[in-house]
């Protein structure tokens, strides 16, 4: 009995051994008792006093701006993803993590309430910025619109808005659904004609684009859902031109505003 006892024991430790070795490994049980290798969200370009919360009950906030931001131990299914900023729009998806890999999301910020001036007639940079925004053409496929660093083209046909990587290797994440990352994709279709298209003031990633009543930020990522837009500016039929950093003048006839994004 004693020598069952012990062997039950000796068992039950290379049980627990061969348990902590796979965690530590990254190994947990998953539906149906399967065994998976869990995977990592990564989060970048954090500004101080943002809330990052997975799935409800796993929250931080960053006491400082942050380049990375990496949320371990994730299983392989899907998880709702939220970032937040006080007095900014909320960015928010679910998303599903593949086993054994990291995927990356990089939130954009709108304000709520966006701040702005307007710009009138008697100021002496009127003239041209009016000049600015009305000599703007809207991209199309044969004279596209580059990113600063010129890797992406972006367009529109129709109401379509098209994507185009142009830089070296693979295309960055934000190209990519389903595993696959073509170098061309369509990145948004509009239910109304798209009238001004630009790459939102320090991004690469997410679009300004004027339609319908107003101008919206829309980031290129489709992975998960949903494609994240917020709203910049509502109006009547406005066109813009992007600014300084993190502004764009806004023309709403008759008004010419300078918004801080």
């Amino acid at each position: 009995m004693k020598s069952i006892l012990r062997y039950i024991l000796i068992a039950i430790a290379l049980l627990a051994v061969v348990l902590i070795i796979g965690f530590a490994a990254g190994y947990r049980f998953g539906p149906g008792l399967s065994i998976v290798k869990v995977g990592t969200i990564e989060v970048t370009n954090l500004p101080s006093g943002t809330t990052v919360i997975l799935n409800e009950d796993r929250k931080t906030t960053t006491n400082e701006a942050v380049d990375s931001f990496r949320i371990g131990g994730v299983l392989p299914e899907s998880h709702t993803l939220l970032v937040s900023r006080e007095g900014y729009w909320p960015w928010a998806k679910d998303v599903v993590v593949p086993e054994n890999e990291t995927i990356t999301f990089a939130p954009f910020f709108v304000p709520r309430s966006s701040t702005g001036v307007i710009i009138t007639d008697t100021d002496p940079a009127y003239a041209t910025i009016r000049g600015q925004i009305t000599s703007h053409e809207l991209p199309r496929s044969d004279s596209p619109l580059y990113s600063n660093d010129e890797t992406i083209a972006v367009w529109v046909n129709d109401k379509a808005v098209h994507a185009r990587w142009e830089g070296e290797g693979t295309p960055p994440y934000f190209f990519c659904t389903g595993g696959i990352c073509p170098t061309e994709t369509v990145v948004f279709t509009a239910f109304e004609d798209v009238r001004d298209l630009s790459f939102l003031p320090g991004r690469r990633d997410v679009l300004a684009i004027a339609t319908g009543h107003g101008v919206i930020a829309l980031e290129m990522d489709r992975r998960g859902t949903p494609q994240n837009f917020q709203p910049i500016y509502e109006g009547q039929s406005p066109i813009f031109a992007p600014g300084a950093t993190s502004t764009l003048y806004v023309l709403d006839e008759p008004y010419l505003y300078e918004i801080s994004i």
